[in-house]
């Protein structure tokens, strides 16, 4: 052991172990003695990794550390402590898939059972709360109305499905019982303030349907995309031969989509709906062919991207439909969706008179005609940049002009190319050919990552478009799936590697925004209409992307940075963990996400300034990495560090960073009192002073009524502040019936099904 380090070992040492019998006996009358027994030994077990483990953070710099140690989370990199965000007492029911705020100081949790009294909805997918940090801990609140005439409603059963980017206010569709049999439900604003008022009015069905059929209309409303304020909110129809206004057009044909509707509160306060396509004149664009925000993905996937198709304030909306349907405004009927007519972007702006809806690009109807989609990728945040893929030719430069639709498979997608609409350039200069190369671009869609002021856009492409080669040496592929930025500010397009066919559907061709394998941060300006420049990539492959990864195609996480032009593998061991073994890294926690987030957070691995990225991985490459479960990893400030903590789905990172919140039936903190899923923070300089809730005794769960606690027991003697052997910890030989072994501990035994929490069923 370096003097050095050997020197901070025992300068620490007396602190540490005074810390651990103080914490044990402090704690003594109220957790068990398996729990006493983990604190005792916390300081000895946090001096053994001392002597084998390479720190990120100097003990000494760490504020925290003694508690660090009594966590036993010194694994964890920088300062991390650890939090438990979930409250102790759930009925044995796992709270899991966090999602950050934009501040950090909330979390969104699914949670399978009622809290704080709250009666929840009871969805079998988890009720959603909304916890707080405080200076003593973690609050939980419930984001279920108040009013008791107010059922759940919708797909998600009435669980708000948008939120405020502070997660203290959300939109929820709800309808009291007789509204529910008859197929009529409301959009509500809910918060944190108690607040329950109407977003929209009645959402009263037009049509012949039955009372089965109108019960099943509330379950088929869907969110497809709100403004940050929540001023507007994009609704989704997903039921044929039903409209909510009148000589609203009923989608008919085989490219035919559904109607969506626009809910808002007009200038006196009262809600408002409007037809998504229809304009102030009363002109209905696509006709029976619908409307929807954004743009859909790669064909028969139901995809959607909505990144930036709505403004933070809700008056300009990008949307996609076929402009050449006719349709007689004044009997409201037309032929049946034509797939002939092109797929196009319009820009929908709001106004007193009414919205005003435009063609995105220049030309008449003839460009309306013309055969090919144009399919919307992306939008900056203050909505002068817009991302498309099409095979049309939008520029004298694109030679390799297809009438076949953009496709993520390979050899299929030939013809496809990536163009920008940047409304701040001259007019007859703003259609940028962005794949514009030494050759076809043959653009793979959906496109892999775009930055939130629209400067960066990342894509995957089959063509050699530039000769120059990327950090490593290497050179784009004829054939394959290159990975390519493109720089809106230079028009400079640049190398990052060649993917592994093995990377569709996450890192191209993927289900929508933020589903992917792939995050470009900064993602957010410091104001609601800015975005940031996205200069670093984090992205997940199986490809050797380095020169050190030779793990045979198995999936790795990756660092480019474009301004320091520089591509790391971060999923890399340090020395004493194992490396280039048969597993698999994971990212994108929020594996059950839905289209209907309007802001990056639900899926974040990577913080703003690109310093942390959080992915699981069961391979062990740290040292004391021995229970080959899958654990959450850390990247921070180029330092690894892990909880080896078991999980089912892949970590959250914070937009600000230095927090990083997972899931484990793994009981860390004496508080934790079942062995089903609680959510963890392990936040840079946090933890707070240990704490136990009362043992929760249900007669009906096995194991929950405990007998008293035993007498407490002595604290082991101190460790020599010269040790440095393997220690005379005696870690237990056998465990109970019911117990496992983990991390040299028994612990309970997770229970299958329901109560271990839903184990994640491969990629997506």
């Amino acid at each position: 052991m370096p003097a050095g380090l050997q020197g901070q070992q025992q300068a620490i040492t007396p602190t540490l172990t005074t810390a651990a019998r103080g914490n044990v006996k402090a704690l003594s009358p109220y957790i068990s003695k398996e729990h006493r027994a983990t604190v005792a030994l916390a300081g000895l077990l946090a001096i053994l990794a001392i002597a084998s483990f390479p720190f990120p953070a100097s003990a000494a710099t760490c504020p925290n550390e003694a508690l660090r140690i009594a966590q036993s989370a010194t694994t964890l990199p920088g300062c991390m402590g650890l939090e438990m965000v979930s409250p102790p007492k759930k009925s044995s029911q796992p709270a899991y898939l966090p999602i950050f705020s934009r501040d950090g100081q909330r979390i969104l949790l699914n949670v399978e059972t009622a809290l704080e009294g709250s009666p929840g909805y009871q969805y079998y997918g988890g009720d959603r709360y909304v916890s707080s940090r405080g200076s003593g801990g973690w609050t939980t609140a419930s984001t279920s109305p108040l009013e008791e005439a107010i059922v759940a409603g919708g797909r998600r059963r009435g669980n708000p499905p948008v939120f405020t980017p502070d997660l203290g206010r959300w939109a929820q569709l709800g309808a009291t019982q007789t509204q529910n049999q008859l197929g009529i439900a409301q959009l509500f604003e809910g918060g944190l303030s108690g607040a329950f008022t109407p977003l929209s009015p009645l959402l009263v069905p037009i049509s012949d349907t039955g009372s089965a059929q109108a019960v099943q209309l509330v379950e088929n409303i869907e969110f497809a995309g709100a403004s940050a304020d929540l001023g507007a909110s994009v609704l989704q129809l997903n039921m044929g031969g039903v409209t909510y206004l009148s000589n609203d057009p009923v989608p008919e044909g085989p490219g035919s989509g559904v109607n969506s509707y626009v809910a808002f509160l007009d200038g006196t306060g009262e809600p408002v709906l409007r037809l998504l396509a229809r304009d102030k004149s009363g002109f209905v664009y696509g006709g029976r062919c619908a409307a929807h925000i954004g743009g859909d993905g790669p064909m028969g996937t139901g995809a959607t991207f909505n990144q930036g198709a709505i403004s933070p304030d809700g008056d300009r909306i990008y949307l996609t439909t076929r402009p050449a349907q006719p349709f007689d405004q004044e009997k409201a009927d037309g032929p049946a969706c034509e797939l002939t007519n092109g797929l196009r972007i319009m820009r929908r702006i709001a106004s007193g008179e009414g919205p005003v809806l435009a063609p995105l690009l220049p030309g008449g109807q003839g460009d309306w005609e013309e055969p090919g989609d144009d399919a919307f990728q992306a939008a900056s945040a203050d909505g002068t940049k817009v991302y498309l893929t099409t095979p049309r030719k939008l520029a004298a430069s694109d030679v390799d002009v297809s009438e076949e639709p953009c496709s993520s498979v390979i050899g299929a997608s030939q013809g496809c190319d990536l163009y920008l609409y940047d409304s701040t350039r001259p007019e007859g200069e703003r259609v940028v050919h962005a794949s514009e190369g030494v050759g076809p671009a043959d653009v793979l869609s959906s496109i892999t990552a775009v930055s939130g002021d629209g400067s960066h856009a990342y894509f995957a492409a089959q063509g050699v478009l530039t000769s120059a080669a990327n950090p490593e040496g290497d050179t784009a592929q004829a054939s394959q799936p290159n990975l390519y930025l493109y720089e809106a500010d230079s028009d400079q397009l640049s190398y990052i590697g060649t993917l592994a066919l093995g990377d569709q559907g996450a890192l191209w061709g993927t289900k929508g925004s933020f589903f992917g394998d792939a995050y470009a941060a900064p993602l957010h300006g410091e104001g609601p209409e800015e975005g940031g420049e996205g200069h670093v990539l984090a992205f997940a492959s199986k490809a050797p992307i380095t020169a050190d990864d030779e793990d045979a195609g198995h999936r790795d996480v990756f660092r480019y940075d474009a301004t320091a032009d520089t591509l790391q593998r971060i999923s890399k061991a340090p020395e004493g963990g194992a490396d280039n073994g048969p597993f698999d890294a994971t990212v994108n926690p929020a594996y059950l996400k839905v289209i209907e987030y309007n802001f990056g957070e639900a899926g974040r691995w990577v913080s703003e300034d690109g310093q942390t990225i959080a992915f699981s991985a069961e391979e062990p490459l740290l040292p004391g990495d021995e229970d080959e479960a899958a654990n959450p990893y850390v990247w921070h400030s180029g330092a690894l560090g892990a909880s080896f903590a078991e999980i089912t789905e892949p970590p959250a990172v914070a937009p600000l960073g230095g927090q990083v919140a997972f899931a484990t039936p793994a009981p860390l903190l004496p508080q934790d009192i079942d062995s089903v899923k609680d959510t963890y923070l392990a936040r840079e300089g946090g933890g707070f002073p240990f704490s136990v809730a009362p043992t929760e005794c249900d007669p009906l769960q096995e194991g929950s009524c405990r007998a008293a606690p035993p007498a407490p027991q002595a604290p082991p003697a101190p460790a020599s502040a010269a040790f440095s052997g393997p220690g005379n910890a005696a870690k237990p030989s056998k465990c109970r019936k019911g117990q496992v072994k983990r991390r040299g501990r028994c612990v309970r035994k997770a229970r299958k099904g329901k109560g271990a929490g839903h184990k994640r069923g491969g990629r997506r």
